[in-house]
């Protein structure tokens, strides 16, 4: 209870909000907070959220890369698009397979603070985190979102493996949805890439269809 205060808290400070009314707890999460409709102030306010234990361990943000009003998202729970070579793998997979400028994208991350939990458990954080996603999809209203590895889990709420998923149509309130084997994962297991080709193809006949 203790926590979920703090929590409430810090979110009016990052606000701006001086004056808070009386608490009251119960299941409803951030999502009921304004959040703003610029994605500069969007972007500003989350480089100062520090909501969850990532917010406190985090370097600086990855909130985005590219243009928020293109038609194609590309979303990872964590992916590190400043990695040159994890880069690079999609890089070539969208452009050489879907056909699509990786400058005419917009990459993010459910998960929007550089820093590294002790575990692989992310549950938390993505339930407050994909609040913020939600805002950039709202403000940006893409045609077409392609997850990568777990995100695909975060946003859906599955429990299927994105192996078998992959390459599927799904709806994301009301924007279409595609989930993607995670390009690293790829590359370290070889015998999925005939498949993953084959998913890219049916990403690029849905964005011809658009």
């Amino acid at each position: 209870m203790k926590s979920e205060i703090i929590d409430i808290l810090t979110t009016n400070k990052i606000l701006g909000n001086e004056y808070v009314e009386n608490i009251y707890l119960s299941n409803k999460k951030q999502e009921n907070f304004i959040l703003p409709n610029s994605i500069v102030a969007l972007e500003n306010y989350v480089s100062n959220c520090s909501l969850c234990e990532l917010g406190k361990l985090k370097k600086n943000s990855l909130f985005a890369k590219g243009n928020i009003f293109s038609r194609f998202y590309i979303i990872g729970l964590n992916y590190n698009y400043t990695d040159d070579k994890k880069f690079e793998l999609l890089k070539n997979m969208v452009e050489n397979v879907i056909d699509v400028n990786i400058n005419n994208t917009y990459i993010t991350n459910i998960l929007k603070c550089n820093a590294i939990k002790s575990n692989n458990n992310y549950n938390k954080e993505a339930e407050l985190c994909v609040n913020y996603l939600e805002k950039q999809i709202t403000i940006g209203a893409p045609e077409i979102i392609i997850t990568i590895g777990d995100a695909f889990d975060h946003m859906i709420k599955s429990k299927d493996k994105v192996t078998d998923v992959s390459g599927k149509l799904f709806s994301y309130n009301g924007t279409d949805l595609i989930p993607l084997m995670d390009p690293e994962f790829i590359y370290k297991n070889p015998s999925y890439k005939e498949k993953m080709y084959q998913d890219l193809k049916k990403i690029k006949i849905r964005m011809d269809e658009k």
